[in-house]
């Protein structure tokens, strides 16, 4: 269940591919659709499962966690979880989205997650159709800050 509800807490969604490929069990999926904490919409024809308001409540309760990463664009967060599904265990522990970023104080444009490998910190952006290059100026600003050993931009 942790597995599941960290993927839904760093991406902000989870879809049927990355359920398994993640190797999360599909019952536990089952059971929080069964009981309201999840939903699940057909995007670009997969099957993409979100938590639901009272699905985020359990989760605070349970965890302590406040900070859900947050996207307008379904689109955009199934190319993050993709991305996120294919880190290691050790570097999704240390996944930092934008979001935590930002109540850490930062402004600005950053990336839509950071995480850590081999002690350097690596970096992750989604473009989209409506990205500027004024954005990714921004976002490259951010990056040369903190030192940011390598940015992956994903479409």
């Amino acid at each position: 269940m942790l597995k599941l509800m960290k993927v839904l807490y760093d991406c902000g969604v989870i879809t049927g591919e990355e359920v398994e490929s993640l190797d999360i069990d599909m019952s536990l999926v089952n059971d929080l659709l069964s009981k309201e904490q999840l939903i699940v919409k057909l995007v670009k024809g997969s099957q993409v499962y979100f938590l639901t308001d009272f699905g985020e409540k359990v989760y605070r309760l349970n965890t302590g966690k406040k900070i859900f990463f947050r996207c307008t664009n379904k689109e955009k967060m199934m190319s993050l979880v993709r991305f996120y599904a294919n880190l290691s265990d050790e570097e999704r522990d240390t996944w930092k989205s934008k979001d935590v970023w930002y109540t850490e104080g930062y402004v600005g444009a950053i990336p839509d997650a950071t995480y850590l490998k081999d002690g350097k910190m690596y970096g992750v952006y989604v473009q989209t159709d409506s990205t500027s290059k004024e954005l990714i100026a921004n976002v490259e600003a951010f990056v040369k800050e903190r030192n940011i050993a390598n940015m992956q931009y994903l479409r």
